[in-house]
């Protein structure tokens, strides 16, 4: 079976902006099938192993979400259309392009977002975001397990009862 991996992105010493370390420092302690990077940035490095993923899940905090808001979609690698690769500010869709131009392989690829208070240096996790990262694990091991089910409308939803706090996009 194809392990599947799990990308936290941000920087720890900025608040919120740690989410997606505190979340991959979780992952690696549970019993998933899943690796688990933590990056301060994505870098073209990341298509390499993205490429031999079963499932990629990014997380990440957001700046233009409410406080504690979790959000989960589903990424598509961008396209000509997107405009030109950018390495010194990529995306997730842009190293998901570079996964399947380079090696030829884009697994299916998700972002689980959550909203956050304060990304001043020298700050720790908001109560905010603190108290979403229980729903933000509990989605990702979803996506990994494969028991999110994609809606006929594209949305991404989850077998467990979601928080108030939960929005699936598509």
């Amino acid at each position: 079976m194809t392990r599947s991996l799990v990308i936290g992105i941000g920087n720890p010493l900025r608040g919120d902006d740690g989410l997606g370390q505190t979340v991959v420092e979780r992952i690696g302690a549970m019993n998933l099938n899943a690796d688990a990077l933590a990056v301060t940035q994505l870098t073209p490095e990341l298509a390499e192993p993205i490429s031999s993923a079963g499932t990629v899940v990014f997380v990440d905090a957001a700046h233009d979400e409410p406080p504690g808001k979790v959000n989960c979609s589903r990424i598509n690698p961008a396209t000509e259309d997107d405009g030109p690769i950018m390495t010194h500010h990529l995306g997730p869709a842009t190293v998901l392009s570079l996964a399947e131009k380079l090696y030829g392989q884009c697994p299916p690829a998700y972002i689980v977002t959550t909203g956050g208070d304060q990304f001043q240096l020298g700050t720790p996790l908001s109560a905010s975001v603190q108290l979403a990262v229980p729903e933000v694990l509990r989605v990702v091991q979803e996506l990994l397990h494969g028991t999110a089910m994609e809606r006929g409308n594209g949305t991404i939803g989850t077998n467990s009862a979601p928080n108030d706090a939960l929005s699936i996009l598509d």
